[in-house]
């Protein structure tokens, strides 16, 4: 049975063991051992997941964001299994001689164990700072003990592109939204680029007054069906749209090309907006027979991530994405 007195104690003796290994390898006065925690970052995981994938994500994000990090992994059995190990993750930044270091627990349960598991975590919560919740396991959302284990943390972070019915996710979302508790979609995180360059055009005034006077507006997506990127864009679109007392609906049409492949705005003549992926990153962008090149980074957990460790109030935009992209989800169906 996993304590977490016994947690405690054993992060208590590894500060100590790093800190006498440091004292013994170094031979300059100031060099030493920096403990540093802006949150207690918790990932809840299935067993399955690649450990060295998911740990790399994690000591990136260390570097910008310092935390107590508890990885839970859920093992598929109806035994009662709670196990748990300590260590640090540690790097030296450029120019320095003295090591930063961050707490690492991880924690394996069963799904049987899922109960014990707010029992275990909240004690080893860092008083006084924000615990930031990362369900990477679409399954947790459906089991009883899910309730007990959100309630741990001050934000929730899923990803509905995990998830095998997108509605259910939104459903999720909506959900949650309800409630206190700050609550984040990495699908949502992963189109900031394409809603920011849409923003960026409106900045002419010009294709500003044209905004009402749009007839046709397209989200083009490259995979089998509307991924949750293409289904967010089209509902942000079709916000904009409405917040400026257009009636035009935004449409969502397949092609060839990644998750999004373009977006086109058309008022007749009037400012005609594009902007398509050209494949590598590289992204072209025309308005009104303008038209300039940009470059979107390859789209992963930790760019998403980064961005949503940063955000510590309520997203209006994301707040009223989510219940037009679950009207899209169900048209879909």
């Amino acid at each position: 049975m996993v304590r977490p007195e016994k947690i405690l104690k054993e992060l208590s003796n590894l500060w100590v063991d790093l800190g006498h290994e440091e004292q013994q390898e170094s031979d300059t006065a100031g060099a030493g051992v920096l403990r540093a925690c802006s949150m207690t970052f918790v990932t809840i995981a299935d067993e399955s997941e690649d450990p060295s994938n998911l740990g790399e994500t994690v000591a990136m994000l260390m570097k910008e964001h310092p935390s107590r990090s508890v990885l839970i992994r859920l093992r598929p059995c109806d035994d009662q299994v709670l196990e748990s190990r300590v260590f640090a993750q540690c790097w030296m930044p450029f120019g320095q001689r003295r090591q930063i270091c961050c707490e690492q627990i991880e924690i394996t349960a069963s799904l049987a164990s899922l109960d014990d598991v707010p029992g275990v975590v909240l004690p080893l919560a860092v008083a006084d700072l924000p615990v930031i919740l990362w369900s990477r396991s679409p399954r947790l959302f459906d089991m009883p003990a899910f309730p007990r284990i959100a309630a741990m943390c001050d934000k929730l972070i899923l990803d509905t592109d995990a998830f095998t019915s997108e509605q259910h996710a939104f459903d999720l979302l909506s959900a949650e939204l309800k409630g206190e508790r700050l609550v984040a979609d990495l699908a949502w995180s992963r189109i900031t680029r394409w809603r920011e360059t849409v923003s960026q055009i409106f900045v002419n005034e010009e294709c500003l007054n044209a905004l009402p006077s749009f007839t046709r507006v397209v989200v083009e997506y490259g995979s089998a069906k509307p991924k949750p990127e293409a289904i967010y864009l089209a509902a942000w679109l079709q916000n904009c749209l409405s917040a400026v007392g257009s009636k035009t609906h935004v449409d969502l049409l397949h092609s060839e090309g990644p998750v999004i492949s373009a977006v086109t705005l058309s008022a007749g003549g009037t400012c005609d907006v594009s902007i398509r992926s050209a494949g590598g990153g590289a992204v072209e962008v025309s308005a009104n027979r303008l038209s300039t090149k940009s470059f979107f980074p390859e789209p992963s957990d930790y760019l998403a991530l980064q961005e949503e460790l940063s955000i510590t109030r309520r997203d209006p935009a994301f707040d009223a994405a989510v219940p037009v992209a679950s009207q899209y989800a169900r048209q879909l169906q």
